[in-house]
C-alpha cells in the first residue's frame, strides 16, 4: 500500500477539545474511524465518550489477523470495545454508551469494510455513507430553521442560537436506542453490541492498481483528492453554513469553528 495523502482536524479550534475522527495506518489495514458525539455526558478515562470509542477500535484494528474476514472483524472490535468498557474509569457516565463508526480497507482481503455512515470510493466510484435517522432529523431541522429565517431571523443569528438544538434534543439523546437494533431508522456503530450483519458492507477491490479513498461523514463527499474534498466542503459552507439547504445535517457551522463537524480522509494506492 501506498498512503498517497490523509488529513485529520477537528471542528473546534480550542486545545481543550478532543477530536473524535482518528486515521489507522498498520501493516494490514488503513481506516477511518468517526467517534460518535454523546449528548448524555460522562467521560471515560478522561476521554469525551466518542474519543474513547475511536481510540478503542483503532487498537483494535491494529491487533486484528490478517486473513479475518469483515463478519468476524466486526465481532472482534465489538467485543474489544465491551472488554474496554468494563475496565474504563468512568465519570457520570450517560445511558449512550460510546460508539464510533469506521470504514476500515484489508490488505489481506482486499476489500474495504464499513459499519455506518462514513464514506468510500473505489477507482473513482463513490459508495456514500448515510442514515435514515440522520436524514429524518436533518429534513425536520430544516423545516425548522427555514421557518426562523421566514419568520425574520438571520443566518448569522440562528448560527450563534440554533433553536433547533432544544427541539431536537429529546431525540438525540434517545437515538442511541435505535443503533444495531434491526428495525426501522436503526443503524450500525460500534457500541459493545453485536453488529448484525445488515450493518456490515463490504465492497471488493479490484486486482491491478486501485485507488482507494476513505473519508468520515464531516466529508460532504469521498472526492478524488483531498484537495477537492476541502473545495467541495468550503463551497457548502460558505453558501449555507447552516447546513439546511440542498446538504442538509443534522447541525450546522458555528461561528468560530473550523468545520461543522470533524473530518478525516486518506487516500491509498494499492497494487
Amino acid at each position: 500500500m501506498e498512503i498517497i495523502e490523509s488529513f485529520v482536524e477537528g471542528k473546534s479550534p480550542a486545545p481543550e477539545y478532543q477530536c473524535e475522527d482518528i486515521l489507522v495506518v498498520v501493516p494490514d489495514f488503513v481506516a477511518v474511524i468517526d467517534g460518535v458525539t454523546n449528548n448524555t455526558g460522562g467521560t471515560y478515562n478522561g476521554r469525551q465518550p466518542g474519543r474513547f470509542a475511536a481510540e478503542t477500535i483503532a487498537a483494535g484494528i491494529s491487533n486484528l489477523p490478517r486473513t479475518v474476514d469483515c463478519f468476524v472483524a466486526a465481532r472482534e472490535l465489538s467485543a474489544c470495545l465491551q472488554t474496554a468498557l468494563a475496565h474504563a474509569e468512568q465519570d457520570s457516565p450517560g445511558q449512550d454508551p460510546p460508539s464510533a463508526t469506521a470504514v476500515i480497507f484489508s490488505a489481506g482481503k482486499r476489500q474495504v469494510w464499513r459499519v455506518g455512515d462514513s464514506h468510500l470510493a473505489i477507482n473513482g466510484r463513490a459508495y456514500m455513507g448515510s442514515k435514515e435517522i440522520d436524514r429524518v432529523v436533518a429534513a425536520a431541522r430544516s423545516v425548522y430553521l427555514n421557518a426562523c429565517l421566514l419568520e425574520g431571523s438571520t443566518v448569522g443569528h440562528l448560527q450563534q442560537h440554533d433553536p433547533s438544538r432544544e427541539m431536537l434534543h429529546p431525540i438525540f439523546v434517545k437515538q442511541y436506542l435505535f443503533r444495531n437494533k434491526p428495525v426501522a431508522l436503526g443503524y450500525g456503530a460500534f457500541d459493545g453490541s453485536p453488529v448484525p450483519r445488515k450493518y456490515i458492507e463490504f465492497f471488493e477491490v479490484p486486482a491491478g492498481r486501485a485507488e482507494i479513498v476513505l473519508a468520515s461523514d464531516g466529508y460532504l463527499t469521498p472526492a478524488l483528492t483531498l484537495a477537492q474534498a476541502e473545495r467541495h466542503l468550503r463551497q457548502v459552507l460558505e453558501a449555507d453554513p447552516l447546513l439546511i439547504g440542498p446538504n442538509q445535517e443534522t447541525k450546522g457551522m458555528i461561528p468560530g469553528n473550523l468545520s461543522y463537524d470533524d473530518r478525516a480522509y486518506i487516500r491509498i494506492a494499492t497494487t
